[in-house]
């Protein structure tokens, strides 16, 4: 093998590297086959990592203890960049936390293994630290993120055999000639109440569910009112709504049950989820939607896909702020007011929105990366922070144009239950169900390396699933034999 010098950066310090530090100059394959074989994971890793690899010799000896595993690298020098396509990924000029959180599921990340080749711990002692770090930040990120998602999973089925026993009316929207409006909560909103009502006529308004309160107090009835949320307190804000009013809303959605009796549903549909295949089961036309940490995003993807008009955004200030941190009125705030007294004052408790939020940092994470908004404006008068590619304007210039007819047709619908019963019964049981429905259980199952408690954990789960069964029997009100 040549020797040749290399130029390496760690931290603000340049240095040379022999490239004998990083392979033996006489057998580098036998020393590339020994450092995979003594590679110990406690798991069957999904993804592994190798921390500058240099020459990549040990690439195939990875692969072929690893064959199931994406294997990849974090590439801390250029000069071995001629050998990055012996991997599956390269991660260079970011993080691994940002990396994997864009290109892998929680399941993924918490099923990753990080290794760093002998010598790259020696040349770059000092970087390495906060590669790991990093790694250990997203792995409990992805933990935090997998409990969130079982706790919900199960909330979203239930909240889809509600959805379809007591849906009545739905919703087909017509072409919209008009600019959208998109109202959400912030305290912004407040000092758009006053434009919205002098040309209420001239745009189609659509309310995200927590500014609905706002918007009908002061008289301004949406056309559409959009949520997707599958906790049940983000009901609270549309039980009010008048009866024609439509909701637009995926069947994972919590929805109350008067609204779905009476109130006409647009609905919408993921692509992923047990529950997305219900609609094409029972013949109900849907809408697609994307997932999102905010319904404030599922609601800017779906008008972007279905109308060239402008899109303005009230309301959404993605900040922290002294005071009240929603205009009012606001069901969080009528809840949280009513256990307010003398020992912990509406202060102490309101002074907690000026802290800052990882929560809103990531919802206005995502519209910083959002595409195509030329035609997106955020109406605010002081931003404290930008949105990307999203323009910050003071004012809306509506033109003369007004609504000329009615933009939903309203149909009668009722459910086939039996259909229902007869998918779920068949796939209950099977191991994609419990895969997504149990995804932190199932992950500690491939966490764990001894068969008792292996055998334990493949228990619990089963029990999970067979209480799930029962709501949903009693849901549905079927008959136990089908299940």
């Amino acid at each position: 093998m040549d020797i040749k010098y290399l130029e390496a950066k760690n931290g603000e310090k340049t240095f040379s590297i022999n490239s004998i530090m990083f392979h033996s100059l006489y057998s580098p394959d036998k020393e590339a086959m020994r450092f995979a074989e003594n590679l110990e994971c406690p798991f069957n890793p999904e993804i592994i990592i190798i921390i500058e690899p240099g020459f990549s010799y040990c690439c195939k000896y990875l692969k072929n203890k690893f064959p199931d595993a994406k294997i990849g690298i974090v590439r801390l020098i250029e000069d071995f960049k001629d050998n990055n396509s012996y991997w599956d990924f390269i991660i260079k000029n970011e993080t691994v936390e940002s990396y994997l959180l864009r290109n892998f599921t929680e399941e993924k990340i918490i099923d990753t293994f990080l290794f760093t080749w002998n010598a790259a711990s020696t040349v770059f002692n000092s970087s390495i630290p906060e590669i790991y770090n990093s790694w250990k930040s997203v792995v409990t990120t992805a933990r935090t993120l997998l409990i969130t998602r079982q706790y919900f999973e199960k909330k979203w089925v239930i909240n889809a055999c509600n959805f379809f026993k007591y849906l009545k009316k739905t919703a087909a929207l017509h072409k919209i000639n008009l600019p959208v409006v998109i109202t959400a909560s912030g305290p912004s909103l407040k000092n758009k109440l006053e434009l919205l009502k002098e040309n209420r006529n001239k745009f189609f308004l659509a309310g995200l569910s927590s500014s609905v309160p706002v918007l009908l107090k002061n008289n301004l009835v949406p056309d559409l009112v959009f949520t997707t949320d599958g906790g049940f307190w983000a009901s609270k804000h549309i039980q009010k709504i008048p009866q024609d009013t439509v909701i637009a809303c995926p069947q994972e959605c919590c929805i109350p049950k008067k609204n779905l009796l009476k109130n006409p549903i647009l609905p919408l549909t993921y692509s992923d989820g047990v529950t997305k295949d219900f609609h094409s089961i029972l013949n109900l036309n849907s809408y697609p939607a994307s997932r999102n940490p905010t319904v404030s995003g599922t609601a800017l993807d779906f008008f972007k896909r279905i109308t060239d008009k402008e899109i303005y955004l009230l309301g959404l200030d993605m900040n922290n702020t002294r005071g009240y941190s929603h205009t009012l009125p606001n069901y969080f705030e009528t809840d949280s007011s009513s256990k307010d007294f003398r020992i912990k004052p509406l202060e102490t408790r309101i002074i907690n929105g000026s802290f800052a939020s990882n929560q809103l940092e990531l919802y206005r994470k995502w519209f910083e990366q959002a595409e195509d908004c030329s035609r997106i404006f955020r109406v605010i008068d002081t931003p404290l922070n930008t949105l990307g590619k999203i323009k910050d304007i003071k004012t809306i210039n509506f033109n003369s144009q007004t609504k000329d007819k009615d933009f939903f047709e309203i149909k009668e619908y009722s459910s086939d239950i039996q259909k229902l019963y007869n998918h779920i019964q068949s796939i209950c049981r099977n191991e994609q169900w419990k895969k997504q429905i149990f995804p932190a259980d199932y992950v500690a199952v491939n966490h764990s390396n001894n068969e008792d408690s292996r055998k334990v954990l493949l228990e619990k789960l089963e029990e999970k699933n067979e209480m799930l069964i029962k709501k949903i029997r009693k849901i549905l009100k079927n008959e136990q034999h089908l299940f």
